[in-house]
């Protein structure tokens, strides 16, 4: 349970969540027809094989009476051995019915806080720069705007602003 949702729980997720998961991530703003994803396949094997079977920080669903209605990870960012233990990515992910209830914010300071007093140094955001709500809830938890990625001038790709956080 987390303070300002009562009725949420977050664990450690499974493989049986994986459909879930999937079908919440495709759901998310700026996702669209044209978006690459639209392989389910290879994207759930995708989220299977390189972040809930192999991810060393952490994967996570929110569930709301049993159902799964957000999820949050922590994966590497880097192959190089000197620094991967020490930079993950964040992701969190809410189901679009669950919008705005402020559980972005819970999943996402949930995963960030499992980090404290591990070897991870840094954790990094890739966001939409039209995400306002998740640049808004990043800010919060204590992310720092450090770049951008100009949108792709070969695809539908909108820009991305690169967020950092700073692990006690």
């Amino acid at each position: 349970m987390l303070p300002n949702h009562p009725n949420l729980a977050m664990r450690r997720a499974v493989e049986g969540d994986l459909d879930r998961i999937y079908e919440i991530w495709r759901a998310r703003p700026g996702a669209g027809s044209n978006d690459r994803a639209s392989d389910g396949r290879f994207h759930r094997d995708g989220f299977k094989e390189g972040v809930l079977l192999s991810s060393p920080f952490g994967f996570w669903v929110a569930q709301v009476g049993g159902r799964v209605v957000g999820w949050s990870s922590l994966t590497p960012t880097r192959f190089n051995p000197a620094l991967r233990e020490t930079m993950a990515e964040a992701g969190a992910y809410v189901d679009p019915a669950h919008r705005g209830s402020g559980l972005g914010f819970e999943i996402l300071q949930f995963a960030c806080h499992s980090a404290h007093g591990s070897p991870l140094e840094w954790i990094l955001g890739y966001v939409a720069a039209s995400n306002a709500a998740i640049l808004a809830v990043s800010r919060r938890i204590g992310f720092e705007l450090v770049g951008d990625i100009p949108a792709h001038v070969k695809g539908p790709r909108p820009q991305v602003l690169l967020l950092r956080y700073r692990v006690p």
